[in-house]
């Protein structure tokens, strides 16, 4: 799910009783990702949450299944590598939590979440042939099926996109954002 993406969605789940918050492991605080986002062409009107100390990261139980983190991580994200305002951080793939009123989960999304628990290993250009042979960095939840999804009590649906969208989507008034580009010439 992109952020703009999800974005684009955010009325109509408000209007569905959806609350939507993006959490990102980058520092700097709310104000500053927000900044950073709308330096990358990429503002974004959701609560933000800085949380470079992973305090907020959901945990599955011990007595789960396969992985005890729904998390995927990088452990340095090089920012400096990339310039602009690219910070140093560890970075969180991308995952999806929706939980009720009382906090209780109700469903979960991320790399190590089926359908792409199986896929190793667990890099941004890594093929998933299950899901069209599309790159592992590539493959999101559909941001339209996430309100219905919730009202149905179901997993919300997974699309991957194949690598040249990918790399035309992160193209900025600067030409392509680093990590992609990064991402395709390592």
């Amino acid at each position: 799910m992109q952020l703009r993406e999800l974005q684009a969605q955010s009325e109509e789940l408000q209007k569905g009783g959806v609350a939507v918050h993006f959490i990102s492991a980058e520092t700097g605080g709310a104000d500053e990702i927000k900044k950073r986002l709308e330096d990358r062409d990429s503002p974004i009107e959701l609560p933000v949450h800085s949380d470079p100390e992973h305090k907020l990261l959901v945990r599955r139980k011990k007595d789960s299944p396969k992985q005890e983190s729904l998390y995927v991580t990088i452990e340095h994200k090089a920012g400096d590598n990339y310039g602009g305002t690219y910070e140093n951080y560890i970075m969180v793939q991308p995952a999806l939590i929706v939980v009720d009123k009382t906090g209780k989960i109700q469903q979960v999304w991320s790399w190590n979440t089926p359908i792409l628990d199986v896929v190793s290993p667990k890099r941004e250009t890594t093929s998933v042939p299950h899901v069209g042979g599309n790159v592992l960095v590539g493959i999101r939840p559909v941001s339209s099926d996430l309100l219905l999804s919730i009202k149905e009590g179901r997993d919300v649906q997974v699309a991957g996109k194949p690598i040249t969208t990918i790399m035309w989507e992160g193209i900025s008034k600067d030409g392509f954002f680093p990590t992609m580009y990064r991402a395709m010439t390592s």
